[in-house]
This record gives C-alpha cells, sequence and structure tokens, in this order.
C-alpha cells in the first residue's frame, strides 16, 4: 500500500507539477477538470491511522497556498493506495464521485480530520 495526495482542479495549476522535490503529476484530464497525484510517505502535511488523518498546521498553509494556485475551491484526498491500484485508477474513482456528486465539503484548517481515500472540496 502507498500513501499520496490527490488534487482536482476546475482549471490547470500547471505550478503543482513544479514544486521542488513535491512536485504532483497530472495523472487525468477531462474537459473541465484537472487532476494531480503525488506519492507522499511522511506526515508533514498530514498524520495517518490506518483509517483517517489529521491535517497538520503546516498541511493548513500548505492547502491554502494550493487554494490560491487554483484560484478557488479544489477537490483534495488523503490517499491510501490498495494493492496493484494504480493513480490513475484512483484519479477515474475522483472523476466519478464528482461527477456524481459524492464529494464533502471541508474548511483547510488544522485539525481538520478526513478519512482516508475520501474526497473533500476544499475551501476557505
Amino acid at each position: 500500500m502507498s500513501f499520496a495526495y490527490l488534487i482536482a482542479a476546475s482549471r490547470p495549476c500547471p505550478m503543482l507539477a513544479k514544486m521542488r522535490g513535491e512536485a504532483f503529476a497530472l495523472v487525468a484530464q477531462n474537459t473541465d477538470l484537472w487532476v494531480y497525484f503525488r506519492f507522499c510517505e511522511g506526515g508533514v502535511y498530514t498524520e495517518r491511522s490506518e483509517t483517517e488523518s489529521c491535517m497538520t498546521e503546516k498541511g493548513a498553509e500548505w492547502l491554502r497556498w494550493i487554494y490560491g494556485l487554483c484560484g478557488e475551491s479544489f477537490v483534495f484526498s488523503d490517499v491510501l493506495l490498495r494493492h496493484r491500484e494504480g493513480e490513475e485508477d484512483f484519479a477515474k474513482l475522483v472523476l466519478k464521485h464528482i461527477k456524481e456528486n459524492k464529494v464533502s465539503v471541508a474548511q483547510i484548517s488544522a485539525g481538520l480530520r478526513l478519512d482516508l481515500r475520501c474526497f473533500y472540496r476544499m475551501e476557505m
């Protein structure tokens, strides 16, 4: 199993792919969504258990910065990939959930609890 972060934005955010040492990869794109993915095992932005994560202060600052890059709310997931599941598979899952309106809304803040593998529209 691997941990990662997923960002789905309604417009391209090329700066996500240019972050030094923390770059995201564009893994899916359709007519109105760009899905970025980044593997990360450490607990700098979120502290993880087997089922949920908790946003750290640094993580909240990081998401606020991403909000500024995207210019509006975006979908975020703290990802736990399952055996033989790839980032493209998870990107398809987020696109399906967005289409079916199965995305929760969350305010960016330190201490925010997120269920792993769930999708959250992050707002300020």
